[in-house]
């Protein structure tokens, strides 16, 4: 998941060549994207929803406008998190500062063939899970979202971010081990852990 696929460098260079239909196509494919990431960012928040359909619409807008200034299709998917990221950011500097916390409904926890209460105690090991996240500092939860959710690389990371691929790395290493622990804590089994 690490580059973006090959017809997508394509629609770029022809939507900044002026073409409306590559343009749609790119906004079919990344509305999505973008709303499941921000859904992920905003978490559990009663407004998580129409927040991230906030900045998903905003992202769209910011890509339309902004299409000209992309120089290599190949920063593509670091460039459009990026603005997805200043969206998300702005709308929490808005005075909905963070009540923000990882939804559960969007975590993927392992599949198996539960009964009702093998689901039961899946849904009391993702809530804990939710828990365990929410508890992570900002800056960590989102290269967690980034990297184990969306499958952006360490340099995607650290280009959307603005930041260095160490410092992805250092926080996500933090973050993860906060939640090793967290979660041995709570005795949550090894097989559903992150």
């Amino acid at each position: 998941m690490a580059a973006i696929p090959e017809h997508t460098h394509l629609w770029i260079e022809e939507a900044q060549r002026g073409d409306t239909a590559a343009l749609e196509r790119l906004l079919r494919v990344w509305h999505p994207k973008i709303y499941q990431f921000a859904l992920k960012y905003f978490g559990r928040r009663s407004d998580s929803r129409e927040m991230a359909q906030e900045v998903a619409q905003e992202s769209a807008l910011s890509l339309c406008r902004n299409m000209a200034t992309l120089r290599d299709p190949a920063k593509f998917r670091p460039w459009i998190y990026q603005i997805a990221v200043n969206h998300c950011n702005s709308l929490l500097r808005k005075g909905q500062k963070s009540e923000a916390s990882v939804d559960v409904e969007h975590i993927q926890l392992p599949a198996t063939q539960a009964s009702g209460d093998e689901l039961a105690q899946q849904q009391h090991w993702g809530s804990l899970l939710q828990k365990a996240m929410n508890g992570l500092p900002e800056n960590q939860r989102t290269v967690v979202i980034m990297k184990e959710y969306e499958g952006l690389t360490f340099r995607e990371i650290a280009e959307t971010l603005q930041i260095s691929e160490n410092t992805a790395k250092s926080r996500l290493y933090y973050a993860l081990e906060h939640l090793r622990r967290t979660l041995e804590v709570w005795n949550v089994p090894n097989d559903l852990r992150i």
